[in-house]
């Protein structure tokens, strides 16, 4: 009798062959379908340019175009506000002109690894900006 392994071995065919076309790996459709996972992540990635953009317009249609031209420099303003770069800004101002200071996100909770605690020398930092080292 002849004595059959416990363990299934799977064997590889001496010659494989690859098919090129709609199931092959040089589909350019198959890398287009892995870039976006679920229908809803082209959306979540787009909702804060529109949601800027929606109250531009609201903006706008009520209160004319000085008004929202004066929204959009305090933005552009409060955007290029910047520390050294050893201390991150928080963008406060910003955040209060969006509206985002009342919202709770999961960025706030788990943060950004740009804003995480560095022990770095800030001579060197400012230094190295400056382009002296």
């Amino acid at each position: 009798m002849d004595c059959l392994p416990l363990k299934n071995v799977a064997k590889m065919p001496e010659h494989l062959e690859i098919q090129s076309g709609s199931m092959g790996p040089n589909d350019k459709d198959v890398m287009a379908q892995l870039n976006i996972a679920h229908p809803l992540q082209l959306s979540e990635l787009k909702y804060p340019e529109q949601q800027l953009a929606l109250s531009s317009q609201m903006i706008r249609n009520h209160h004319g175009i000085g008004a929202q031209l004066k929204y959009m420099m305090e933005l552009n303003a409060t955007s290029k506000v910047g520390r050294m770069p050893f201390l991150p800004s928080s963008n406060a101002s910003r955040d209060a002109l969006l509206g985002l200071d009342e919202m709770i996100t999961p960025f706030d909770v788990f943060g950004n690894p740009e804003f995480s605690e560095k022990m770095v020398q800030p001579h060197a930092v400012m230094e190295k900006k400056l382009g002296m080292l």
